[in-house]
């Protein structure tokens, strides 16, 4: 099949037809695995970002069926952005078997749709075929194990081997290497927001700087207007030694005019003029008094308000640390949360989480997360005190996996068993 290119932006309608792979290594056309066997279909592009359809207990979501061998897909690409790059698939299916723990075993399935997702526009077709290849085990019975069914069926390996077929075959060397470049992408998109984050950091300092400035300068300003208070002071207080000199001059003219009747014009108007420059020395002394007053209100207003200062620059956040888990397995009964903070410690801790796209989780105004279903959910962590500051989170809930070692084969317990993700 070629591959078809895709517009990452418009809907798109698959049709999915169900095949088997022959003992001559040909498809043959099966029918969609009956009612009892529930499955899922994963669709995933760029970054991880992931949509399912399913079918549980009968019951079509996100698809419908459109004859014995064929479902028709609806992937709304307008709504939950897959992002550009190669539209990959993985069938889950729990398939009843009474050897697996709660008598189902999950089978995974994964493979390339040969669909390109990209900035142009859709190719002619509007409905694809695509298919999907079950394995013949589905066939058997279910009192036996899968691995004796394949055995009759003619398979040759070992039961290991088996185990490990739906991992080493068909696209999943490039499905890992697009997962790499994804947590890529992701890494290089986070090393460039620390990198924000400490420009804000240093912007955030230097505005703190330039505001204490201000405030030095305020204070020596009002230092300045207390000095002139003090001068006019002063000089009020000369005022007011020239105004007793001139009551005594006046004191003197009065005696004068007792002593000299024949000069009582004279001494009068000396007397006048001394009681005018006693009554303006009193405005200059009161004038003086008023200034020395509102200088030093200033300097104790200026004085009580640089507490104030300092406190609202320290409660204004620069930097936001959020530590999260990218990717929640269905069946695991840990609590996970989204643990956001903001530097510095005295900051107000004021965070909103708010959903973006998506609905396989929902966040609590404690950060606890709380799984709905598989699939990813975008999420934008906001501190209400500097928004600018927000981050982006992507969080995928998805069915649990088998553990392998650095080698490549399943990891056990203790016991023997299989341990899952």
């Amino acid at each position: 099949m070629t591959t078809k290119k895709c517009n990452w932006k418009t809907d798109l309608q698959l049709a999915e037809t169900f095949y088997t792979l022959a003992e001559n290594n040909t498809l043959v056309a099966t029918p969609i695995p009956d009612d009892a066997i529930d499955f899922q279909i994963v669709y995933r592009a760029e970054h991880d970002c992931r949509y399912t359809v399913s079918r549980t207990r009968g019951v079509y979501k996100g698809c419908k069926k459109i004859d014995d061998n064929t479902l028709a897909v609806f992937i709304p690409l307008s709504r939950y952005s897959l992002g550009r790059g190669p539209l990959l698939r993985e069938l889950y299916m729990q398939v009843p078997n009474n050897d697996f723990e709660g008598k189902i075993r999950n089978i995974c399935v994964p493979a390339d749709t040969k669909h390109f997702l990209w900035d142009g526009p859709t190719d002619n077709d509007v409905v694809v075929a695509t298919e999907i290849i079950t394995a013949t085990i589905l066939k058997g019975n279910t009192g036996d194990s899968a691995y004796e069914d394949a055995v009759q069926h003619g398979y040759e390996g070992t039961e290991e081997q088996y185990a490990l077929w739906p991992i080493t075959q068909g696209d999943y060397a490039k499905e890992q290497a697009g997962i790499a470049k994804g947590a890529a992408a992701k890494a290089t998109d986070a090393a460039e927001k620390a990198n924000t984050a400490a420009g804000r950091v240093e912007t955030a300092i230097t505005n703190a700087t330039t505001a204490t400035a201000e405030a030095e300068k305020t204070t020596k300003e009002s230092k300045t207007q207390t000095e002139k208070a003090k001068e006019a002071t002063d000089l009020a207080n000369k005022a007011t030694g020239a105004a007793s000199d001139a009551t005594a001059e006046a004191k003197k003219a009065t005696s004068a005019t007792n002593l000299a009747a024949t000069k009582p014009n004279q001494a009068a108007t000396r007397a006048e003029k001394a009681v005018e420059e006693l009554h303006d020395a009193e405005e200059v002394t009161q004038a003086a008094i008023k200034a020395t007053e509102e200088a030093l209100a200033a300097t104790q207003t200026m004085q009580e308000m640089q507490p104030q200062i300092t406190k609202a620059a320290s409660l204004v956040p620069a930097l936001l640390r959020v530590e999260y888990p990218g990717h929640i397995t269905t069946r695991n009964p840990r609590t996970h949360r989204v643990n956001a903070r903001l530097l510095p410690a005295s900051a107000l801790q004021n965070i909103i989480f708010q959903i973006e796209a998506g609905n396989s989780v929902f966040v609590r105004p404690d950060g606890e997360i709380i799984r709905r279903g598989i699939g990813t959910t975008r999420i934008n962590v906001l501190p209400t005190a500097n928004i600018p500051l927000y981050q982006v989170l992507d969080i995928t809930v998805e069915q649990p996996r088998i553990r392998q070692t650095g080698a490549g084969k399943i990891r056990r317990t203790a016991a023997g068993k299989i341990r899952l993700t």
